[in-house]
């Protein structure tokens, strides 16, 4: 793969593979002229206009997200994950999804990002991937059963998360619960078991250099911009080939209210011209996904440069 043109095409992600992952979770669709999505759209930007509230979860009173601040969250969060619940949950967000709005189970994103990742690991062809921020693990159990050819780890910040992931893992009844929402079903149920997971810090990740072929994140360093430079260090370090992520990079949310909506909640700012300085190379990015009112997200693949490798 050439490092020299930045491609928006993933291949094996079209409008069809994308209405399969996707569709099925849509509650309500709305032309863009539709009374209730000018009212959503207009809610959000009204939001933004105002004064923020003086304490928000994740940050400090400063409105800093920093390490402790984003752990003590996370910790809670992932305490006490039901899969079932997780998979059948009927919590809706609204969302830009081809030129409509929608309003769909917030679920359905998740099957989106899994399609991503998948079609990404299909491309580079890595034999060992791991997740940075994998929170409770829902990405890193849905390859392991579709793609038990490639070895499967992870790193997360809490202990909870960690725990959470390997009794998921561990349960006999993951792999039956996953099969609907695995795109391609389960393909082998026993790589549950291999799966590799650490607890550690974005910015120390406990690994040796150049240890695995490929590291992706998803919506883990928006919580991170405090200690980005390190992060992306820390990626292009462990990584031999690729990083990908799926983050809300500063050329998404260059103005309006989703360049406020980051700020106000000090999430990751970096930009994807950014990466060169830090060995990572862009070779695609892409936005077509789902996306929320609040900030626009899109997956970016890097080559570790060549003096990296």
């Amino acid at each position: 793969m050439s490092a020299s043109t930045v491609t928006s095409h993933i291949p094996g992600i079209n409008d069809e593979a994308l209405a399969r992952a996707f569709e099925p979770y849509v509650l309500e669709s709305f032309d863009l002229q539709d009374p209730r999505w000018v009212a959503r759209v207009a809610h959000v930007a009204g939001k933004m206009s105002r004064p923020p509230k003086p304490a928000h979860k994740g940050l400090t009173s400063d409105g800093i997200r920093n390490v402790e601040t984003v752990g003590d969250l996370y910790r809670e969060l992932w305490s006490d994950v039901n899969l079932a619940d997780q998979l059948q949950s009927t919590r809706s967000l609204w969302f830009e999804w081809c030129g409509r709005g929608v309003r769909a189970r917030a679920i359905g994103y998740k099957r989106v990002v899994h399609l991503y990742l998948a079609q990404a690991i299909e491309w580079l062809k890595p034999e060992s991937v791991i997740e940075v921020g994998f929170g409770w693990g829902v990405n890193l159990l849905t390859l392991a059963v579709q793609l038990p050819q490639v070895r499967f780890g992870g790193i997360e910040l809490t202990d909870s998360g960690v725990q959470t992931a390997r009794r998921l893992a561990a349960d006999g009844t993951t792999p039956d619960l996953l099969m609907d929402f695995a795109l391609d079903g389960v393909h082998d149920a026993s790589a549950l078991n291999r799966l590799d997971l650490r607890q550690g810090s974005a910015d120390a990740i406990p690994l040796p250099d150049k240890s695995v072929d490929m590291v992706f994140t998803v919506l883990a360093l928006e919580q991170m911009d405090r200690i980005r430079e390190s992060t992306l260090r820390e990626l292009a370090r462990v990584a031999r080939r690729h990083v990908v992520m799926i983050e809300p990079f500063r050329e998404w949310n260059a103005d309006g209210p989703r360049r406020e909506f980051i700020r106000r909640y000090d999430y990751w700012s970096a930009a994807i011209a950014d990466l060169p300085a830090f060995g990572l190379v862009p070779v695609a990015a892409t936005t077509a996904l789902p996306q929320k009112l609040t900030f626009h997200a899109g997956m970016v693949i890097a080559e570790v440069a060549a003096g990296r490798r």
